[in-house]
């Protein structure tokens, strides 16, 4: 079997061979006719892909074996990511160092960039989310008008769920921009804040779409200048990652009730 490095190298070359190997077999006529290459590239590469233990020969044909399978999995998640952070380059502030694990949302994540024709428009993809959810839970180190109007107004027409974790500071400018909305809103059962000590310094959402109920993440980051991009994903693994995270945080963050706001709102107006 070859070593490490020489799987690696033959797992880059024919990589594009082995979608076509995972759920079927197939002869090398066949897979000449699906690629589009010669029979002697065909043997070729398939000697290649064989000597690695990457596919095995049948009564069938060819398929992929199960160590070819995680192989490809693997690659494909690298690739996934490697085009998500090449992307997300273009944001106006510095890419997460994975301190928190949330490089998992580069894998096969959707980013969102301002654009000159278009420079709202991760704003706008967070908006559209938040109106089309029954559901938000998440984390934030930056006060947004926009959100808080939009959210606002979703739970005060009894069509979203919103809990979040926020720091003192957003707490305090809240009470100070948006007294009565904030004593409106604690009304609802379905609004829950938590205050919290320290934050991660990007803003996280966990989506509960309301046609199907799916999840999405979004994860947003800022520069001085205000919201960079957002970097989205609705795969199992990145959903389980955001939802932990969001658990750890809440677990040791202090609940704001009803009379908490009204003091702190007469507070400011003392």
């Amino acid at each position: 079997m070859p070593s490490p490095s020489d799987t690696s190298e033959i797992l880059r070359k024919r990589y594009e061979w082995l979608p076509h190997l995972r759920d079927t077999h197939l002869t090398k006529p066949e897979l000449c006719s699906q690629i589009g290459v010669s029979r002697s590239t065909v043997d070729r590469g398939m000697s290649e892909l064989e000597s690695a233990e990457l596919v095995e020969r049948t009564d069938d044909g060819y398929r992929l074996t199960a160590f070819g399978d995680l192989l490809y999995q693997l690659r494909t998640s690298y690739r996934r990511s490697l085009e998500a952070i090449h992307r997300a380059q273009g944001m106006q502030t510095p890419l997460p160092t994975d301190q928190y694990g949330e490089q998992v949302l580069f894998d096969g994540g959707n980013v969102v960039l301002p654009e000159p024709h278009l420079p709202e428009k991760p704003t706008r993809r967070i908006l559209r989310l938040i109106t089309e959810s029954r559901a938000v839970h998440g984390l934030t180190p930056v006060m947004h008008d926009q959100y808080v109007s939009t959210s606002y107004e979703q739970v005060m027409m009894h069509e979203l769920e919103f809990e979040f974790l926020i720091t003192s500071r957003i707490f305090d400018g809240l009470v100070s921009m948006y007294s009565e909305w904030l004593i409106n809103a604690f009304q609802q059962e379905s609004f829950v804040i938590y205050e919290s000590q320290q934050l991660p310094p990007f803003g996280l959402a966990i989506f509960e779409q309301e046609s199907d109920g799916s999840h999405t993440v979004v994860l947003a980051l800022y520069a001085d200048n205000g919201l960079s991009g957002i970097v989205e994903n609705d795969s199992r693994r990145a959903v389980g990652w955001a939802k932990q995270l969001y658990r750890d945080y809440r677990d040791t963050a202090s609940h704001i009730d009803t009379e908490y706001v009204r003091n702190a709102v007469n507070s400011e107006g003392s």
